[in-house]
């Protein structure tokens, strides 16, 4: 998972699972969002079927965040990507 930064967004981007064959394998991606670096108490900030995502929901202080993408499909849940740490805001 890669990272861009601009003043108060943040843009995810990654590559579907190593394990599936086709982009269908996986029907949709859920982003997490936490301001400590634990999943199980992060709360869900978008859901996309692309490998994108556009976080403008964010803060105006310095903040921390910590995001984790999820893959889904008809099976479930899948495991979720590594963590990704982010410090807001930048100055531009």
């Amino acid at each position: 998972m890669t990272r861009s930064i601009a003043l108060n967004q943040v843009k995810l981007k990654w590559h579907r699972p190593l394990n599936t064959v086709r982009a269908t394998d996986v029907s949709n991606y859920v982003i997490r969002r936490n301001t400590t670096p634990d999943f199980n108490s992060s709360a869900i900030v978008g859901s996309v079927t692309k490998g994108e995502f556009t976080d403008s929901n964010t803060s105006n202080s310095v903040v921390t965040y910590f995001y984790w993408v999820v893959g889904y499909n008809s099976a479930g849940a899948g495991v979720p990507s590594s963590m990704l740490t982010v410090t807001l805001p930048v100055a531009i």
